[in-house]
């Protein structure tokens, strides 16, 4: 089964000119779409910062939301959902990884079970530094589009 939802939040007005044009235009879908020399930018989270980080759970969760919104039963059925694991994607340059998952603007690739189905899920968190402004653009499937 094939599902993709694209979701995109807007909390307040974003002044665009503030976000980094690396963060604009088409997201992508897969870690596949990334060049051979841009995956210095890609870190894994550890388990530790995604107990510590708790908004972490929250996109996983809005992730499933976003697949089985047109089926609430269904979504609450599902769950608790489980982080398998998450990669960061990210132009900030922070050396400390836990410092480098709160970056400003990201791309997330979590992978996580629930109800004993794998989904991959993309997430892109913009900012513009203003508080309270911030987009989130959500894909999910629980299986991956091949990158044909």
């Amino acid at each position: 089964m094939f599902g993709f939802i694209f979701l995109k939040l807007l909390l307040a007005q974003i002044n665009e000119e503030a976000v980094d044009e690396l963060y604009k235009g088409r997201k992508p879908n897969l870690l596949s779409e990334a060049k051979p020399d841009d995956r210095l930018r890609f870190d894994e989270v550890q388990e530790q910062d995604i107990r510590e980080n708790d908004w972490l759970r929250l996109y996983t969760d809005f992730a499933l939301y976003c697949h089985w919104q047109y089926n609430e039963v269904a979504f609450k059925s599902c769950l608790p959902a489980e982080i398998n694991k998450i990669l960061l994607e990210t132009f900030e340059t922070h050396r400390d990884p836990s410092l480098k998952v709160k970056s400003s603007n990201a791309i997330f690739h979590i992978n996580f079970t629930a109800k004993s189905c794998d989904y991959i899920s993309v997430v892109r968190r913009i900012t513009d530094g203003r508080t309270g402004h911030i987009i989130l653009e959500i894909s999910t499937w629980t299986n991956p589009p091949s990158s044909a």
